[in-house]
């Protein structure tokens, strides 16, 4: 725009069509045994009911940034996204529909789906004191809001189709929210090798109130090759729009009898979930502690390593089926059930190999150690005075053992000749538990995942000064996690022989074809 602002602008677009797999019904599932009652004669070997979803995401941010004439930075945008996701489930039954010239009636539905939309407006300021101070501030305000569409008439008719079953109109809507924020940052250089920095923020939300959290971070330098960091700050996160007003009805498994169930999820506030000890949410909010190095070796190769703790108190977990007092329902619901502590550490190595002129080898190897502990958990609490645990044990268990602490990737990405680049990595997942059964139990344990390796591959090539195109593969040799089956407390009778909240994935190799064209 002049020598001193510029106008910018970035877009994106991206539309996504993805299945995913229910649990397989047997032939003497409610939904068949009903039909059958009538006459049916089909599905002898059962079905299973397959979750379509069409996703369309976009977002645009327009903005200004520049200096003013007395040297201060300033940044201006306003920024819009929307993300669409509809949900189509096939393959399945609503019993209640009936026969239609012996044949289900309908198999196929529009069960509904979910919006988000995001406006957001920041400005942002920066200017140098003097040498060795640095002041910043700024401002943003955001309005979010979640919206529930609702499903075909025969997809919540009923028992509604199984598996999930059609957004009801009463359960539709749209839930908007707007929030404003305040900051500001200081950054000062003590001496030539000691920075602190100290930061300041203040947000108000127009559902649950305001927070104000801090921070304050310093860099020390050792010698011209260490260098040691570390920063304490509190932090938060707001109930969303979707937490917070969320109903539906869904397909789970009983905990007890491991019987496929249908559980009502309803709002916190609702007549309903108050009635359960149901209460308005509100955030989360943690203290995180952060504690490292940095270190060069020669002229390519850098070495970072930093400890981390963090504390969440009020997280927001989905509670187990509660019944509701003096009625037949049992429902659950968001509430802000848990203190979870997350401490770990995480090591980075870079460097880089010239084999000739022409050939060259970046490589990197990341490897964290995370561990999770449940530290508390608040109980619900019904109007009758009747304390509930909504989390239960066994969730618990789920939460500290499901994922692998240690993860790592050994990456290269070699450049030949300036055009041509061959990129090569492995992912490790170390070992870690099924979230069925319980972890040594005499009978029907969970079972221990062994850990894994996937390799993935990718060649590129610059077809021209603006065209580059890109081959790939992910988990190239088609490795799978371990299947769960007798012995062990397993998801057989229901068509699933993986664990299912593994961090590797069960779905063996995928590949890719890319084009990127700049101009």
């Amino acid at each position: 725009m002049s020598e001193h602002a510029q106008l910018y602008f970035h877009t994106n677009y991206a539309s996504t069509e993805g299945r995913y797999r229910f649990f397989y019904r047997n032939p003497s599932h409610s939904t068949l045994t009903d039909l059958r009652a009538l006459g049916f004669t089909g599905l002898e070997q059962g079905f299973t009911p397959f979750l379509d979803g069409d996703q369309i995401d976009y977002g645009s941010v327009l903005g200004v940034k520049g200096e003013f004439k007395n040297d201060m930075s300033y940044d201006i945008s306003v920024g819009y996204g929307k993300n669409e996701l509809d949900y189509f489930l096939n393959n399945t039954i609503n019993q209640s529909l009936g026969l239609v010239n012996g044949e289900p009636a309908q198999m196929d539905f529009d069960v509904g789906g979910y919006e988000q939309e995001e406006l957001n407006f920041n400005a942002d300021f920066s200017k140098a004191l003097t040498e060795n101070l640095n002041f910043a501030f700024g401002a943003e305000w955001r309005e979010e809001t979640y919206i529930v569409n609702p499903g075909e008439f025969n997809s919540y008719q009923g028992a509604g189709s199984s598996g999930f079953k059609g957004i009801r109109p009463e359960d539709s809507g749209s839930f908007s929210r707007d929030n404003f924020a305040l900051y500001t940052d200081v950054e000062q250089d003590l001496s030539e090798d000691f920075l602190l920095q100290y930061a300041l923020r203040y947000e108000d939300f127009s559902d649950f109130g305001s927070t104000v959290n801090a921070k304050l971070a310093g860099r020390y330098k050792v010698t011209d090759t260490l260098t040691f960091r570390g920063a304490i700050s509190t932090g938060f996160h707001a109930p969303t729009p979707g937490q917070a007003n969320i109903q539906q009805t869904i397909t789970t498994f009983d905990g007890s009898t491991g019987l496929q169930v249908e559980e009502g999820l309803v709002p916190a506030t609702s007549e309903l979930a108050q009635k359960a000890g149901g209460t308005a949410l509100k955030e989360e909010e943690s203290v995180n502690y952060s504690f490292g190095f940095t270190s060069d070796f020669g002229e390519s190769t850098t070495l970072t390593l930093d400890f981390y703790k963090i504390e969440v108190d009020d997280r927001i977990y989905r509670t187990g089926d509660i019944a509701v007092p003096d009625t037949t329902n049992t429902i659950s619901f968001y509430t802000n059930a848990l203190d979870v502590e997350h401490q770990g550490m995480d090591i980075v190595l870079t460097s880089g190999i010239d084999w000739s002129d022409s050939i060259s080898t970046d490589v990197t190897f990341a490897f964290s150690y995370n561990e999770i502990e449940v530290a508390g958990q608040t109980p619900v609490v019904t109007p009758t005075g009747e304390s509930i645990t909504p989390v239960s044990t066994s969730t618990i268990e789920d939460i500290e053992n499901n994922f692998p602490n240690e993860r790592f990737t050994l990456g290269t990405n070699t450049h030949f000749s300036g055009k041509w680049n061959f990129l090569l990595r492995a992912n490790y997942y170390g070992s870690h538990y099924d979230e069925r059964g319980t972890i040594g139990a005499a009978v029907d344990p969970s079972a221990e995942v062994d850990a894994t390796i996937y390799v993935d591959m990718e060649l590129g090539y610059d077809a021209g000064d603006n065209l580059r195109i890109t081959l790939g593969g992910s988990n190239v040799f088609d490795t799978y996690v371990d299947k769960i089956g007798e012995g062990n407390a397993n998801r057989l009778s229901v068509g699933l022989p993986y664990p299912r909240r593994s961090a590797a994935n069960y779905e063996g190799a995928s590949w890719y074809l890319r084009t990127d064209y700049s101009f």
